[in-house]
């Protein structure tokens, strides 16, 4: 899976609203992949589905289309802020999210 688009995006949100960081593979037709989100908001690197601060609020659509990797983050806090991490086994993707 080629990631498509730039290295760094940078994304702002509003408090309490929902913002979807963008992760794809350019390849539609790609298998599913061994796919990884990790959250660089607290200084070291936490997959965001085991941090309990996230619980309930994210959502992958890979299982709907393998080539869409995106994550959707509900309900967004100030902490939320920082950087997000889309990992495949080759590539990776960063993305800065701010949150007003």
């Amino acid at each position: 899976c080629a990631l498509s688009s730039d290295n760094l995006t940078e994304i702002t949100g509003r408090r309490g609203d929902s913002v979807l960081l963008p992760c794809s593979c350019s390849d539609l037709n790609t298998k599913h992949q061994k796919l990884t989100w990790k959250s660089y908001r607290t200084g070291h690197a936490e997959e965001v589905f085991n941090d309990k601060h996230y619980r309930g609020r994210l959502q992958l659509f890979n299982n709907i289309s393998p080539a869409n990797l995106s994550l959707f983050i509900s309900d967004l806090r100030v902490e939320d802020q920082g950087i997000y991490r889309c990992s495949t086994e080759k590539e990776i993707k960063d993305i800065k999210l701010y949150v007003k």
